[in-house]
């Protein structure tokens, strides 16, 4: 993804003296990480003369990103604006070939060619809404999840209900969404996500974060120039190769991936000893004191988000490392596994505090003290400069008179699509699809006119 002719000089922290981290190690005089401030000049501050040569050496990089790749099932979805305004749902095509597009469609269940297809085969069932599914055994058409998924129940109803006048507001469903369109990559969500959930540092042997940054690159016209036969209208795989990689129109999308808190969640029903179950607000929910570490939970994951302890990282002798953990976060020692939580903690602290002013606050539809929208913020959210990250209750529909929460509003939009939905597995978090606007004179002077249009 780097642009020709272009060298990335990482500057470092520039600390010499921060503890066991930036200190110089007993070993050596060289501390672990660098410092490349001493060969800036106080004038010349923002553009260094730097004279590079080659090394002849290797360099072990912490690049974990190819590891969990999804290339080819369209994670990263994306349009222009005339595009969206054309077609809204452009996000709900499935992730598949032009040529199984029309099979895959058909066998999507909650397309309207899936729904065709069903009244076709059973025409004594009336199937009125395309993308009507169910919910809680009611009959629902909003979209919380990708439209194109029609649940289909692998476990029976939950057996933990709380009385209340409406059966469908039963318990909360917390749910989260991530606007690509706003998102930088910037990583903050990832560092706010390590401070909060006492997960290790593991250095570049191993990833340990409960969310990464997937990082995509798409090139326009792609497909067309992939489909050119070799010597046709004289290209031949050398001019192929040049305009593929053609940095000028090439574009990075960046995505962040969390465990997915799946409705229909892969990894529950393979786990042996239980150790990660759905609660009745709809968490995917680990029991660490039972992990045992068979890592089945991680094989069936589809998205790889789940993080095992292959070796102690935790330091219990250390008095004064003790303070660096969040005292509300369990810390995990070797051999369980592990992944995000919505910040659970966050979420029973709120609920506890909902508690104590029961008479003070306005009630649910289950007849408690109503958490209002906004008052849980996870660690991502919080942390994430562009506000693309949005967390709440989807039970929050302003029955009570209340503005409806603003994690449906995001919901809702048409843009709005599960990740590796058509898999079945219902994720909890969703993506808003990036819809980019340019402005177009600025695109001819970065590109010229032709390559403005090619890139549309």
């Amino acid at each position: 993804g780097m642009a020709d002719d272009v060298i990335v000089f990482h500057l470092g922290y520039g600390r010499s003296k921060a503890g066991r981290v930036g200190s110089p190690s007993e070993a050596g005089s060289v501390a672990p990480g660098f410092n490349a401030y001493t060969i800036r000049a106080t004038d010349a501050f923002l553009t260094a003369k730097v004279d590079c040569t080659r090394a002849n050496r290797n360099h072990f990089l912490a690049i974990a990103g190819a590891h969990y790749a999804m290339e080819s099932r369209r994670p990263v979805r994306h349009a222009s604006l005339a595009q969206f305004l054309n077609d809204e749902d452009f996000a709900q095509i499935p992730s598949s070939a032009p040529a199984e597009a029309e099979v895959f469609r058909a066998h999507t269940p909650g397309t309207p060619e899936n729904t065709a297809l069903l009244n076709e085969m059973y025409p004594g069932e009336k199937r009125k809404h395309p993308y009507e599914h169910e919910v809680h055994g009611h009959a629902h058409e909003h979209a919380a999840h990708d439209k194109r998924i029609k649940p289909l129940n692998l476990y029976p109803g939950n057996p933990i209900k709380v009385a209340g006048k409406d059966a469908n507001l039963s318990y909360r469903r917390w749910a989260m969404a991530i606007d690509l369109g706003s998102c930088t990559g910037c990583g903050a969500c990832t560092l706010a996500c390590v401070a909060e959930n006492n997960i290790p540092v593991v250095g570049k042997e191993r990833a340990m974060h409960w969310i990464r940054i997937d990082r995509y690159y798409s090139i326009p016209n792609a497909a067309k120039l992939m489909s050119d036969d070799l010597g046709a209208a004289g290209i031949n795989e050398k001019t192929r190769k040049a305009r593929i990689q053609d940095s000028e129109k090439l574009k990075v999308h960046v995505q962040p991936v969390n465990c997915q808190q799946c409705e229909k969640a892969p990894c529950e029903v393979v786990c042996p000893v239980g150790a990660t179950v759905h609660s009745a607000d709809g968490l995917n929910d680990m029991a660490y004191n039972r992990c045992v570490g068979t890592r089945y939970c991680s094989n069936n994951c589809p998205y790889k988000v789940r993080r095992f302890n292959f070796l102690q990282y935790t330091d219990y002798s250390t008095d004064s490392l003790k303070l660096l953990n969040n005292p509300e976060v369990t810390v995990r020692t070797r051999g369980v596994m592990e992944k995000c939580t919505y910040c659970t903690q966050r979420i029973r602290n709120a609920e506890m505090e909902a508690e104590r002013e029961w008479k003070t606050r306005p009630q649910d539809g289950s007849n408690r003290p109503k958490i209002l929208d906004g008052e849980i913020l996870t660690a991502c959210q919080q942390a994430c400069p562009t506000g693309s990250i949005m967390f709440g209750d989807l039970n929050d529909d302003g029955r009570d008179g209340a503005k409806p929460a603003a994690i449906l509003r995001w919901k809702a939009e048409p843009h709005n699509y599960g990740l590796l939905a058509d898999l079945n597995t219902m994720p909890r978090t969703s993506y808003l699809a990036a819809i980019r606007n340019p402005n177009p004179e600025l695109e001819k002077a970065l590109m010229g006119e032709k390559g403005a249009e090619a890139h549309g």
